[in-house]
């Protein structure tokens, strides 16, 4: 257990972890001047619960690492993602009820799939808010507030689980679909500007269903 902790003007990563079933909870980590906020390297099972990271060069929280929980966590103002799972073995984590915002890349990037990315709140990235990278498997983007990002959604892996989520007032798009079998169902998609839905010329296959759309800029779907 690593817990309480005020670690801030350092060099390298805040926290870096290797091991099984850690937990790093109520910490404060701020001004990693080169490196990520908390680091999970060969790590399984690992707790994240309450931290707060700002300002951090690298990524907020990097994820080389499966079944984690990163739950009620403030990622603000890193220079890269706020959460990035990286590499195709990253696989079977939860995040949920997290603040993510300002950071300079995507709120949550995902090489991998098959993660759970549930009640949330990403906004005020600089690309972004969720962002599935083509990875093994799919993603499920569930119950998330997704606000004033450049993009709200992109996905560029197959199959993946977008429910529920509300979407609103990004300057580039409201959800980007680029591949197939993708099912998007009742979300809410409002003032979006470069459209509501966006399905690229290589979208296809995808599921659409009951989504409520508003205000969206020059289409709501195209």
């Amino acid at each position: 257990l690593i817990q309480g902790f005020i670690i801030r003007n350092y060099v390298q990563t805040g926290i870096f972890v290797k091991g099984i079933g850690i937990s790093m909870v109520e910490n404060r980590i701020r001004n990693i001047t080169d490196g990520n906020g908390i680091e999970l390297s060969l790590a399984f099972s690992t707790l994240m619960w309450r931290n707060k990271i700002i300002d951090a060069r690298e990524d907020g929280i990097r994820v080389k690492a499966m079944n984690n929980w990163i739950i009620d966590n403030d990622i603000f103002s890193s220079g890269g993602n706020g959460i990035q799972f990286e590499g195709n073995t990253t696989v079977g984590s939860t995040v949920t009820r997290n603040r993510i915002k300002s950071n300079a890349v995507n709120g949550i990037e995902d090489h991998a799939g098959f993660n759970f990315i549930y009640n949330n709140e990403l906004s005020q990235n600089g690309n972004n808010g969720m962002y599935e990278v083509e990875g093994i498997g799919s993603g499920a983007v569930i119950n998330n507030r997704v606000s004033s990002n450049i993009r709200g959604v992109t996905l560029n892996s197959v199959g993946n689980q977008v429910a529920g989520n509300q979407i609103q007032s990004h300057s580039q798009g409201g959800i980007f679909i680029h591949t197939e079998y993708n099912n998007v169902q009742n979300n809410k998609f409002l003032i979006n500007q470069g459209n509501g839905i966006y399905l690229t010329d290589k979208a296809s296959n995808n599921l659409l269903l009951r989504n409520k759309l508003f205000q969206n800029a020059p289409y709501d779907m195209k």
